[in-house]
């Protein structure tokens, strides 16, 4: 049997196969100690990693334990659904018993004289923006006509100027027949 010495002074054999691993933090110089101390550790260890041995009269307390523990689970889930519900009628309660009183008479028919007022403006703007897509003025109309008019004999200065009008008119009509029309549409 081989022996060595640890680096704490400790003199253990290495045919054991945790002896050199554990001669660091054993508390005993002496081998005798040292092995029951090792065996004795090893036995709690081994100890904790077995399955606990039930006694038959245990058992039926573990499968009741189990029972409650089952029972404990369900009862959580249905009061966390219990909860839930209970919420959801609150938030129910609390929107229909938001609702506003009515208002005075007074300050109803103000409100209802505004909202047609304002009914009233918007189909006039719709009205004067049929209208005027309808219709252009008859001055922008003949300036047109008189500048794209092939017979009319005139210099080309004068012809460049004519339509330099018509080509203003125009552009003039159209602007405003373009912000009524966005006026209309409420943008």
């Amino acid at each position: 049997m081989k022996s060595a010495t640890a680096p704490n002074g400790a003199v253990r054999s290495l045919t054991c196969r945790y002896t050199w691993r554990y001669t660091l933090f054993m508390p005993y110089r002496d081998p005798k100690k040292h092995r029951d101390y090792y065996r004795a550790y090893m036995r709690r260890r081994r100890a904790g990693q077995r399955a606990p041995q039930v006694k038959p009269a245990a058992a039926e307390l573990v499968a009741e334990v189990a029972r409650f523990k089952d029972e404990i689970a369900r009862l959580k889930a249905e009061l966390a659904s219990e909860r839930g519900h209970c919420k959801m009628l609150e938030e129910r309660l609390k929107r229909a018993g938001a609702a506003k009183p009515p208002l005075p008479p007074d300050e109803a028919r103000e409100r209802k004289i505004k909202a047609l007022t304002t009914q009233v403006q918007n189909l006039r703007a719709v009205i004067q923006a049929i209208v005027l897509r309808a219709s252009i003025p008859r001055a922008t109309l003949n300036a047109i006509a008189k500048a794209l008019h092939p017979d009319r004999k005139l210099s080309e200065a004068e012809r460049e100027a004519e339509r330099e009008t018509a080509f203003k008119l125009f552009t003039a009509w159209k602007a405003e027949k373009d912000r009524v029309a966005r006026i209309a549409k409420g943008a």
